[in-house]
């Protein structure tokens, strides 16, 4: 069973990602609050954290969608940008 934790530690310009278990998404997508998509990341099957820059990110609501390319959207979540 796969488990999927977001998370930020504040004050900072990153949040993590930790994957537990076996890990389908191949992609994570993360869209602001119109649905713009304005980051894409591709996950490795060796990657159990990923760090995201969010620095380039004005304040505000984002979208992180976690998607597998044969299933789609698999997991979907959202964070805050607060600066």
């Amino acid at each position: 069973m796969e488990q999927i934790e977001v998370y930020a530690e504040t004050p900072s310009q990153f949040f993590y990602i930790d994957v537990v278990g076996n890990m389908r998404a191949e992609d994570v997508s993360i869209f602001n609050y119109t649905g713009c998509k304005v980051e894409n990341v591709t996950i490795s099957n060796e990657t159990d954290k990923l760090v995201i820059d969010v620095n380039n990110l004005s304040k505000g609501v984002y979208y992180v969608v976690f998607i597998e390319r044969t299933e789609g959207v698999i997991k979907k979540g959202k964070f805050i940008v607060t600066k």
